[in-house]
């Protein structure tokens, strides 16, 4: 009896420290790779550390933040990204990763809002406009939120920061006791060096050209497009005690020297919304507020990106547990981009299909046929085929000729509720001889094809496309990147055997690639096919032949049918 006790005590002690060393695996996580961060710090002052040893030990503390994110650890990960993203600008000079940066330490400050590196982020996000991006308006925003909503260690030297930007940047105007938004200064302009006053005339502003919300109980996006990039801020909206009781969840985004060429436009608001107020509306001559209060305390995110020559600033909301949306009586309208977490993705039950352009947007156009027209009928036959040979629920993001943009047809997909996503284009070139078929997953790529087929198709400046690039490295889903490759190729391996079939090898494989396309950019797999070159004399006969259009359809069937049966097992 002794001796089964022995066993039984001996046994309590090796399962406490089992568990007591595993509760402490973040945290020796994070040690290990706060070792290495200070190894590089020490290899950057003497200028030899490189950008893949910065990005490796991001990925590092990004993997320890997703697997622990309610370990205390977790938001000094975060802070840790933040600092090493600040450190690759200084590295090469790409304001990308200060605005990455930034992301960083405003995650922190919303995720982790009880720990002790709060002030810190807020701090440092005010560093970054001071001294990185040399804004003295933007950082005296970010410095005066320090001591006005905490009370830790940076408080004193955000007052001093404060202090010293209105005695060097804005002699003329008198250091107020606290430092409302209002009080700053109206008319300034940018030169060299920080912002002074500007004595004789005022810089034309953006124009903010159209501003659209859509809210549902599992997700919610604001689209605010602007004829140029912006200067934005955003965070926790500054409220009374009793203000902050009634709307625990209340958020803001400035943005600067912004002019309102368009209202507030609710495009979707459901019963019981995750947005319960959205206002718009200029708060001094110099910014204009976008305030949105949320019904639970949900993550957001925002990113800003040029698409069709506007530059877009979204807001996109998501709670972490969503329940499922049904779809019923929805209507063909405009709905704006959100990604999002999809069910298991062997439970495939809806497919999207976006025949690419239509309405005002032609396409590609060669020998008298327009591209929107020839990728409807495709899509039209697609979803014929499906709903003829599956039990899938199958959407078109357009029925007829009309115009949706590239961020409504994502959203269209949310919405929907879909579970694969497969964009339908015809491309074009320049060499009339060349010729084929080629089919996309999202990825960045140094391709030089596939990057101006992609700032054909996203409406992008080169510059343009190189940002969103860098973006895309962030938003991209591991799983999503996978399984959307795996449909790609389904896809492919079918159309081209099928096509091959009915015309003997006529028409050349030009294989499975990857491109920054922004249709693609939905939160589930997802593929774009290039169905053949409107600008190659056969291929353009063939797509105007139905014959050739049914085949290019049931091809594409196919190889939805053979990915969803390779994910079944």
């Amino acid at each position: 009896m002794k001796t089964s006790i022995l066993i039984l005590c001996l046994l309590i002690l090796e399962v406490g420290t089992i568990s007591v060393a595993w509760a402490d695996r973040p945290g020796e996580w994070f040690q290990k790779n706060d070792q290495k961060y200070r190894q590089l710090l020490s290899l950057h002052r003497k200028k030899s550390s490189t950008q893949n040893q910065w990005f490796s030990l991001i990925s590092e503390f990004e993997r320890l933040h997703n697997s622990y994110p309610a370990h205390p650890k977790a938001g000094h990960s975060l802070f840790r990204i933040g600092k090493i993203y600040r450190i690759l600008f200084h590295l090469t000079q790409q304001e990308v990763y200060l605005n990455r940066s930034i992301r960083a330490f405003r995650h922190v400050i919303q995720s982790y809002p009880q720990s002790t590196l709060v002030d810190d982020s807020q701090f440092i996000i005010g560093k970054i406009f001071e001294e990185d991006k040399q804004e003295p308006m933007l950082a005296l925003l970010e410095y005066r939120k320090v001591p006005e909503m905490y009370d830790g260690d940076q408080k004193f030297l955000a007052l001093q920061r404060i202090e010293a930007l209105y005695k060097t940047q804005l002699p003329e105007i008198d250091l107020p006791a606290t430092i409302p938004t209002t009080t700053l200064p109206s008319k300034l302009s940018r030169v060299q060096g920080g912002l002074t006053i500007e004595k004789s005339r005022k810089l034309p502003k953006g124009q903010l050209l159209l501003a659209q919300y859509w809210s549902t109980p599992r997700w919610a996006r604001i689209v605010m497009n602007l004829d140029r990039p912006i200067p934005y801020i955003y965070g926790e909206l500054p409220q009374s005690p009793r203000e902050k009781k009634m709307h625990p969840h209340a958020f803001y985004l400035d943005l600067l020297d912004t002019e309102l060429a368009a209202s507030l436009e609710p495009m979707l608001k459901e019963s019981s919304s995750l947005l319960s107020k959205v206002e718009l509306r200029p708060i001094n001559s110099r910014i204009t507020r976008l305030s949105f209060i949320l019904k639970e305390n949900a993550p957001f995110r925002v990113i800003d990106y040029e698409i069709a020559h506007q530059h877009l600033i979204t807001i996109e909301i998501s709670p972490r547990t969503q329940p499922p949306l049904p779809v019923t009586n929805v209507k063909e309208s405009t709905i704006a981009l959100t990604p999002q977490t999809t069910s298991s993705t062997s439970e495939v039950q809806r497919i999207i299909i976006d025949p690419g352009h239509g309405g005002k947007d032609p396409g590609a156009i060669s020998f008298g046929i327009q591209e929107k027209d020839v990728v409807l009928s495709v899509a039209l036959m697609l979803r014929q085929k499906l709903q003829e040979t599956t039990d899938l629920d199958v959407f078109l993001t357009r029925q007829t000729d009309r115009f949706v943009s590239i961020a409504e047809r994502s959203a269209l997909a949310r919405q929907y509720n879909g579970d694969l996503f497969i964009s339908l284009h015809a491309n074009a070139h320049p060499e009339k001889k060349v010729q084929g078929i080629e089919t996309y997953f999202l990825d960045v790529t140094s391709n030089e094809t596939s990057r101006k087929l992609a700032i054909r198709e996203n409406a992008m400046s080169d510059q343009g496309l190189q940002n969103f690039s860098v973006i895309l490295r962030d938003l991209l889903s591991v799983s999503h990147s996978t399984h959307s490759t795996m449909l790609a190729n389904a896809i492919h391996e079918q159309l081209i055997t099928n096509v091959h079939t009915n015309y003997h090898s006529k028409i050349r494989n030009l294989g499975v690639k990857e491109a920054p396309f922004v249709v693609l950019l939905v939160g589930m797999p997802a593929a774009l096919i290039e169905i053949s070159f409107i600008t190659n004399p056969k291929d353009n006969q063939r797509l105007q032949d139905p014959r050739y259009q049914k085949v290019v359809a049931e091809g594409v069937a196919l190889g939805i049918q053979h990915y969803i049966q390779r994910i079944r097992g």
